[in-house]
């Protein structure tokens, strides 16, 4: 049951940069995704009733998955992308 934890996995496009950030409320994650790729983050729904995910502060549908909420056609930015999955 971690709280919190951050990575680099390698890729043959670049280092993926990913951490997370769980509370009571939310979780939430960040991502640096390699440049020049599109991605698609799942975040896990840990009973958190909403589908709904903000992505850099703004809302987005996601897509249940089973136990997770995900989200498409991520695009790399300078610095880091947060998504944050909200307890409704």
């Amino acid at each position: 049951n971690a709280s919190w934890a951050q990575i680099r996995v390698p890729s043959a496009a670049g280092p993926f940069d990913i951490g997370f950030n769980r509370t009571a409320s939310d979780f939430a994650a960040t991502i640096a995704p390699p440049a020049n790729t599109v991605g698609r983050a799942c975040l896990p729904r840990l009973g958190l009733g909403s589908d709904s995910v903000r992505v850099d502060g703004v809302s987005v549908p996601g897509t249940r998955e089973r136990d997770y909420v995900c989200v498409d056609g991520l695009i790399p930015k300078p610095g880091r992308r947060q998504l944050v999955l909200l307890h409704q």
